[in-house]
């Protein structure tokens, strides 16, 4: 894994954007939900290596984004699935630099 100190300022602000776009709508589904969250530990890394993925009818080379939530009661570990699937396809279609979404349970 990169060091920030390896990445040019460009880099940073872009991977830095990229991450807000998709903070901002992982706060607003997760408040959509109702589900609730460790507000602290919801968090947003978008890893600067491009990855294939498909969009539409073409192949694209994007970045993965990785989000890392702390649910706060046990029955939310039930509904992450079906709201990771839907979370996953927002960000993707709204956020134009990400391709792939990844969840990290974390307590």
């Amino acid at each position: 894994m990169e060091n920030l100190e390896d990445l040019s300022l460009e880099v940073l602000e872009r991977l830095t954007k990229i991450a807000n776009e998709v903070q901002v709508i992982l706060i607003e589904e997760l408040n959509k939900t109702g589900i609730k969250y460790n507000m602290e530990r919801a968090t947003v890394r978008i890893l600067n290596k491009e990855t294939v993925g498909v969009q539409g009818d073409g192949g694209t080379y994007k970045f993965p984004a990785e989000i890392y939530l702390a649910p706060e009661d046990r029955k939310t570990f039930y509904e992450l699935p079906d709201f990771m699937g839907y979370l996953s396809i927002q960000i993707t279609n709204r956020v134009r630099d990400v391709n792939r979404v990844t969840l990290a349970i974390v307590n």
